[in-house]
């Protein structure tokens, strides 16, 4: 071989070597031609899918409701449970899609005549139809019972969570729930913590302890990550305000999402890297909880929350669920007149017009016989009265709770102190008084009605009245003497409507009024009197002399 053939040779071998170290190297390097600093290469294995983007994330999506209490129905321009779940396949979700978790904050008993006169199965029906995933059990959830809430825990398809309610002198969690469960939604470890509002005790005659909720939530989150939670959600039945506090005392544990209820607002703001979100009541609102996961990090990339009104006519009703809300309209029959409103009758201060007749209806079912009546307003009347006719199941709705009548017996000056400490709380029947502020509350001129009218409360006398026992137990167990008639509060209402023609002539008539004007009881002197009747004792005399002046011309 000559010289020159061998250096063509060994040319010609020199190229095609560089040109295969070339193609090799590109397998495993790609620089950015914008920016070549290190930070910015990207590395790309071999076999690996030729894309930029290599964060490998996931999305999900928490559908959530707080506050049922039963409307499974439209009304007032809301859209009911059917209707609410169009929305949800709106959002994209359905039956088979398990990005996709739908969670209730509590509440869901207790409502109209469905969900109240089934004690709760009704709505325990909806929510399976629903497919939800977990609830937290709330305060009203006991007011059917014990029994009842086995019976619920038994018949839903989904868990009903608590970590703070412990048989009563022990850490032992209450055998109607769970504290936690986890869940797999998209490839992803839920871990779902309940909580309940701690106040229950004070509502309810149980036989159960009511943890802390810090203490709780750290009792029970080991337990949670052992299970392998990727992504934990405390689901409550607690006010955002408390939740806030909350998110405050137990940020080291990372708990990044807390959903309440109870307070029956909406709610959706932030503490730290916590976004706490709550619901409106009764269907009316959901709130929709965007989330991306990271796979590579095991972490939240991303999350937000948007609050959505349930409007009647927004979606397409899902048929379903519809069919679960015809049936329990069907078997619960409520449709008896009871009797009419010309008017719609509301709540409302600082006197209640349904406060008025439900107080008198306490009193007309024992013939009036009782020196006064006494329930909470506010948290204990659920809906109002609609113009038209008044039917078994608006007063249910209005008036949904399991109370029996208490007879109590109290002095004056007991009545007094119960006036002065619940005055924007409570309706009577058979009191009436006067207020101002002071700068604080100045209540005055008090009466109660005995034998053929309204006398001034003598401080030292006793007088036996109605309350419904869950004013009693809540706020004044011990206080006084009290007597169990077995009388149903409704039952009482209902019999004293019946009486009545138009329930809207018998609503405001002055009971309770904001005024330093003294109000004067039957036979006792007061300047009101005294002011009135000097003006017409002078015109009386006046007439009087007239008539002896004219008797006189005409004897002439």
């Amino acid at each position: 071989m000559t010289s020159s053939r061998l250096e063509s040779y060994l040319f010609v071998l020199l190229i095609s070597s560089l040109i295969s170290c070339t193609l090799f190297s590109a397998g495993f390097e790609v620089i950015s031609t914008e920016n070549t600093s290190i930070d910015n290469q990207v590395p790309l294995l071999l076999n690996s899918s030729p894309s930029f983007d290599s964060v490998d994330t996931v999305n999900l999506t928490i559908l959530f409701n707080a506050d049922m209490h039963g409307w499974i129905e439209p009304h007032d321009g809301y859209g009911g449970a059917a209707s609410m779940m169009g929305y949800f396949q709106n959002e994209g979700y359905s039956y088979d899609n398990d990005s996709f978790l739908i969670l209730g904050g509590g509440d869901h008993n207790t409502g109209p005549a469905e969900t109240t006169l089934s004690k709760g199965e009704a709505v325990i029906d909806v929510m399976n139809a629903m497919n939800y995933s977990a609830a937290a059990i709330g305060n009203h959830e006991f007011d059917f019972g014990i029994d009842i809430m086995e019976y619920q825990k038994e018949n839903a398809t989904f868990p009903l969570l608590s970590c703070n309610i412990y048989d009563e002198g022990t850490t032992d969690y209450a055998n109607f729930t769970v504290p936690y469960v986890i869940q797999e939604h998209a490839g992803i470890k839920v871990g779902i913590i309940g909580l309940t509002v701690s106040s229950l005790y004070a509502m309810y005659d149980i036989d159960y302890d009511m943890g802390d909720y810090e203490t709780a939530v750290r009792n029970c989150i080991g337990d949670v990550e052992s299970d392998g939670a990727e992504i934990i959600i405390l689901l409550t039945h607690v006010s955002p305000n408390q939740l806030d506090s909350l998110a405050t005392d137990i940020s080291d544990l990372g708990i990044e999402l807390f959903l309440g209820g109870h307070s029956h607002v909406s709610y959706n703001n932030w503490n730290g890297n916590s976004l706490i979100v709550a619901t409106k009541p009764y269907s009316i609102e959901y709130a929709k909880i965007s989330i991306v996961f990271d796979n590579s990090t095991k972490t939240i990339a991303s999350k937000s929350a948007e609050l959505v009104y349930n409007l009647e006519g927004g979606s397409t009703p899902d048929s379903s669920v519809q069919q679960v809300v015809d049936y329990w309209l069907n078997e619960i029959n409520a449709s008896e007149v009871i009797t009419y409103a010309s008017n719609d009758v509301y709540d409302g201060y600082p006197e209640s017009a349904i406060g008025n007749l439900v107080t008198d209806g306490f009193r007309y079912y024992f013939g009036w016989s009782h020196n006064f009546g006494i329930t909470n307003n506010g948290g204990g009347f659920r809906d109002y009265f609609r113009q038209g006719n008044i039917t078994l199941g608006d007063i249910v709705s209005v008036i949904p709770f399991e109370n029996n009548l208490l007879e109590l017996t109290m002095t004056g000056d007991e009545i007094l102190q119960l006036i002065q400490n619940n005055h924007d709380w409570y309706s009577f029947s058979g009191i009436r008084y006067r207020f101002y502020y002071d700068p604080g509350l100045i209540i005055h001129s008090v009466q109660i009605f005995e034998n053929d009218g309204f006398y001034n409360l003598n401080p030292s006398k006793t007088y036996i009245g109605l309350m419904s026992d869950f004013s009693w137990w809540q706020y004044h167990y011990g206080m006084y003497s009290a007597v169990d008639t077995g009388v149903h509060y409704r039952d009482a209402v209902i019999e004293y409507f019946r009486s009545l023609d138009d329930i809207s002539s018998y609503t405001y008539d002055d009971r309770i009024l904001e005024t330093d004007q003294e109000l004067p009881g039957i036979g006792e002197f007061s300047w009101v009197y005294l002011v009135t009747i000097i003006p017409v004792f002078i015109l009386l005399m006046v007439v009087a002399k007239t008539v002896k002046r004219r008797k006189i011309t005409l004897e002439h």
